[in-house]
């Protein structure tokens, strides 16, 4: 932190916090809820017919040959889709955000950066804020949020201080701590 008006912080972009971010805002998202219920409604129906199969007293074989379009379905969406959508996310990130990145939080609002783009977001735009154990996050969208890791802030105070001040400038936005 380099002055109390208004903090900035610089941390290299690294594919663990994009991860990690990328995991607290999907657990809100509806694409989320959309792969479970396709995984789980897969597995129902895989479940079904094997059970009637094995019930019919078939072999492992025909079994197997007569669901493997069940089994790969339910692969692709809880194994294969899940496993795509992390790495394409960090694949795209990592050619987006080369360099240090950066957030300042100034009197009217965050902007934030890294070598290749910048953005600002006047401190009305920002919905709610989420304290986790590694970050807080600002949201200014549903699912878009705005992160802080917390490994920058050395010292209880300085926690203590950036509390104080995303409640004193978003005074509209909903708190929640996760920590």
């Amino acid at each position: 932190m380099q002055s109390t008006e208004a903090p900035r912080f610089t941390w290299d972009w690294s594919a663990r916090d994009h991860l990690a971010v990328r995991r607290i805002l999907f657990r809100r998202s509806p694409i989320r809820w959309i792969i479970m219920g396709f995984s789980l409604l897969s597995l129902v129906v895989l479940a079904t017919s094997i059970a009637g199969a094995v019930s019919e007293h078939r072999s492992v074989g025909s079994i197997l040959s007569e669901n493997a379009r069940w089994i790969g379905i339910f692969l692709m969406w809880s194994v294969i889709l899940p496993w795509w959508g992390r790495r394409a996310s960090v694949r795209a990130h990592t050619k987006l955000h080369s360099g240090p990145q950066w957030l300042a939080l100034g009197t009217d609002g965050a902007e934030g950066g890294c070598d290749t783009c910048s953005t600002a977001l006047r401190w009305d735009r920002f919905s709610r804020v989420v304290e986790t154990a590694e970050f807080f996050l600002m949201y200014y969208s549903a699912n878009c949020a705005v992160y802080l890791p917390k490994r920058l802030l050395s010292t209880p105070a300085e926690l203590d201080h950036i509390r104080g001040l995303l409640r004193e400038r978003m005074p509209h936005a909903s708190f929640t701590s996760h920590a």
